[in-house]
């Protein structure tokens, strides 16, 4: 009984203790969820305030707030109230500037990055490792360490002598050890602004990221001599490539000039002049900044992406004229050169070549547009102007001969007062007596002043007709102004008024008191070659964005027969006998397998306060080709060299010859018409590239028709045409490249920042999704 008793009070004892410590659980439990209950409260609270009696606040609209979008905002009591920490902002958010494109396609200039090489050393400093870290295991073994860098090293060493010969692997291991060892922030690699060509791109980027150290894995652990350990990211192991978005133009100093020049103050040529045009429109973006952290407010204007720009100028024919001229430039020393090549009966600058001497560098390189920027001196390349004047006031030129070589003009005044002038084309040579035809080809100086002192001078009043010889060029165009794409072109200088017998001496042939810029020379010469109709020269055809394609201005007639008909008719059969007359100062270089015509110009070089340097020359040639069916007509400045005027002339026979040879013109000349027309069937291609294809092949082109910038030749059983394809027009938002040849579809993807993966052979037949960078691959077939 005792027993029974002494075990139901163990009994008791023991559930009493279990209750209590069942107990004290459920208070701990009541304390954690009511402690869990209030903090939830207070998050809720403190939200509820913060929405309400800071909503203001965060949305900028307080007077607590300091708007910098209101353009009086330094007139706000807060601009000077140093405890303000909330400031209203609008931030620029930057448009994609347009590609520049020549007449196939091929980008002239474009947008690329280029990287800064830097590593954040404090990224390995031990107080901001853990012992789970890679980098901090690294620091721990210091003999894996070294052989680590010396890796890395060797790899950039690799990957970077040819464009940074200077810094061999020690300088690698240098600038390693400072960031990984010593904890610095260090420069390892900057891309030399001026030279494109040892830039550091997105693929050396990428090589980089590969490296130990440096590597950016996709999986979030790793095992390391039997440790799992966190593997860094980007920010965190200091591997910090600074991009820049530049623009590049690929052909190095093809066009460059023409295309894109940039100094420290200003971009030049079409960059400039389209600008507004390439730039797009800049969208913003407003912000809330308080206490140093910046807060979107959502309300962004999106910037609208700047159009391409399409040219009319042809790599293929920019790379003849560029090094055709430059191979005579380095032979000869000269000071600089320019060219340019046009056709001739639609007025497209298919060429435009500035060369200018560098004394630093060593070599030519484009800086300076000559063509049209740059007035000077013709030559006798001015003597084609005088000659068209002659003939419009001669009938018949075959009945009158005119002194060569040497003449004494005899110019009386109003009281019969004899003056002798006498002048000569060179030193101990005699008056003879030719023809026109010959007093042009040999370029005689004394007989084309004949020739015009005769047609527009009378003996009693000889200097007024110099007015009247100018009111005829004039009449002309030969000293119009015009706007050209690359800006506008400065009006010719030239004295009105002859203030002596030498001024109106001189003018006739082009020297002295008239300056002019080569691009004018080149639209009078092209007007004879196209039967009388001057154009302007022009360069951009169309621009494109991708949802649409805006014709340009295109060539602007200028005058629609600047001369009779059978004054550009004789004028023609002038400027062939310069190159087929027995005394033509371009004979050397007639050709039985091309023909071309046109001018040669001689100048001595002007030296300021010297005069006339005559050792020196500035040569020139313009014409055209061929010669009975012109194409082409092209004009060739050297400046400052020894060499006659024959040595452009030879520069224009040499761009001449291939520039035939390119566009296989003898082959084309025999294309016999079939009447049906069969489309070529070449999938989805650029429109200009469609364009030139069908133009070559002479098959009827609507342009009008096709709106888009993309079209696609679709054929069946009764019927082939060209329908517009819009690429861009996608769910995705990414371009569908199906049905376009490689080149095309990687320049495309590659606009809009995406990697290409080419598989096959072919045309594209399908296109994958991208990958997470943004990587994608097409399906050759």
């Amino acid at each position: 009984m005792i027993l029974s008793m002494g075990n139901k009070e163990k009994t008791s004892r023991s559930l009493g203790a279990t209750l209590t410590t069942r107990d004290r659980s459920n208070a701990r439990l009541m304390v954690v969820w009511l402690a869990l209950g209030l903090l939830s409260l207070a998050c809720l609270t403190r939200m509820g305030v913060l929405a309400i009696k800071y909503r203001t606040l965060f949305t900028g609209k307080s007077s607590r707030c300091l708007d910098m979008t209101n353009e009086n905002w330094k007139q706000n009591p807060l601009f000077k109230d140093t405890t303000c920490n909330c400031f209203l902002k609008q931030e620029p958010m930057m448009p994609r500037r347009g590609d520049i494109y020549d007449d196939l396609g091929n980008v002239l200039v474009g947008n690329t990055t280029r990287y800064e090489i830097a590593l954040d050393g404090k990224a390995f400093r031990k107080e901001n490792k853990d012992k789970t870290d890679t980098l901090f295991y690294y620091i721990q073994h210091p003999d894996l360490l070294n052989k680590t860098i010396r890796e890395m090293a060797a790899a950039f060493y690799r990957q970077f002598h040819s464009r940074f010969p200077a810094y061999d692997q020690n300088y690698y291991e240098k600038k390693l050890n400072a960031g990984f060892r010593e904890g610095k922030y260090v420069t390892i690699l900057t891309s030399p602004i001026a030279d494109p060509r040892r830039w550091i791109g997105e693929e050396d980027v990428d090589l980089l990221e590969q490296l130990p150290l440096f590597s950016i894995p996709l999986k979030t652990t790793t095992t390391l001599d039997g440790i799992k350990i966190r593997e860094p990211d980007r920010l965190r192991n200091g591997f910090n490539p600074v991009g820049e978005e530049v623009r590049v133009t690929p052909y190095g100093e093809l066009a460059k000039r023409s295309l894109r020049h940039s100094t420290s103050n200003a971009d030049y040529g079409l960059e400039r002049v389209w600008g507004q045009t390439l730039g797009g429109v800049q969208g913003s973006r407003k912000i809330v900044k308080i206490s140093g952290v910046n807060i979107p407010l959502g309300k962004d204007v999106p910037p609208q992406e700047g159009s391409n720009l399409h040219t009319t100028l042809n790599l293929d024919m920019q790379n003849i004229v560029h090094n055709e001229l430059l191979k005579v430039l380095r032979a000869h020393h000269a000071r600089w050169g320019c060219a340019a090549l046009m056709e001739t009966r639609t007025g497209k600058l298919k060429a435009i070549t500035n060369l200018t001497f560098d004394n630093y560098k060593g070599d030519y390189f484009e800086t300076i547009n000559y063509f049209s920027d740059t007035r000077l001196e013709p030559g006798s390349t001015f003597k084609l102007a005088s000659l068209l004047a002659f003939l419009e006031r001669t009938p018949n030129d075959s009945s009158k001969r005119y002194p060569v070589h040497a003449h004494t003009f005899e110019i009386k005044d109003k009281r019969g007062k004899v003056t002798r002038f006498p002048e000569s084309d060179g030193h101990g040579q005699t008056e003879d007596l030719v023809f026109p035809i010959d007093v042009f080809q040999q370029s005689s100086n004394v007989g084309i002043a004949s020739m015009i002192f005769d047609k527009y001078s009378k003996a009693a009043d000889f200097m007024n007709g110099y007015p009247d010889f100018v009111k005829k060029l004039d009449s002309m165009y030969i000293f119009t102004r015009f706007v050209s794409d690359l800006g506008p072109v400065k009006k010719p200088k030239f004295n009105r008024q002859a203030v002596s017998f030498k001024d109106y001496f001189n003018f006739c042939f082009g020297t002295g008191v008239i300056e002019i810029a080569p691009i004018q020379t080149l639209a009078y010469f092209n007007a004879v070659a196209n039967d009388g109709k001057m154009l302007v020269p022009y360069m951009v055809e169309y621009t494109s964005n991708a949802r649409e394609r805006t014709p340009a201005r295109g060539a602007e007639v200028l005058c629609e027969q600047i001369a009779k008909p059978s004054t550009i008719a004789r004028a023609k059969k002038y400027l062939e006998a310069v190159v087929t007359g027995a005394r033509g100062t371009a004979r050397q270089y007639q050709n039985n397998k091309f023909t071309f015509a046109g001018k040669t110009g001689t100048r001595d070089i002007w030296v300021e306060g010297a005069g006339y340097d005559k050792s020196r020359n500035c040569i020139s040639f313009c014409g055209y080709f061929p010669a009975d069916t012109p194409r082409y007509t092209c004009i060739v400045y050297i400046y400052d060299v020894q060499q006659p005027s024959s040595l452009a002339a030879g520069v224009f026979a040499h761009i001449a010859r291939e520039i035939l040879n390119l566009t296989d013109y003898n082959a084309l000349k025999k294309v016999v018409s079939t009447g049906k027309v069969q489309i070529p069937h070449a999938g989805v291609l650029p429109v200009n590239t469609i364009r030139e294809i069908y133009t070559t092949m002479h098959i009827p082109f609507n342009y009008n028709a096709l709106p888009l910038p993309y079209a696609e030749s679709i054929h069946d059983k009764n019927s082939n045409q060209l329908v517009p394809k819009d690429i861009f027009d996608s769910p995705t938002g990414i371009p569908d490249t199906r049905g376009m040849i490689p080149a095309d579809a990687i320049q495309v993807l590659a606009n809009k920042g995406y990697k290409v993966l080419l598989q096959g052979k072919g045309k594209v037949s399908k296109q994958l999704n991208p990958t997470p960078k943004k990587t994608i691959t097409i399906i050759l077939e």
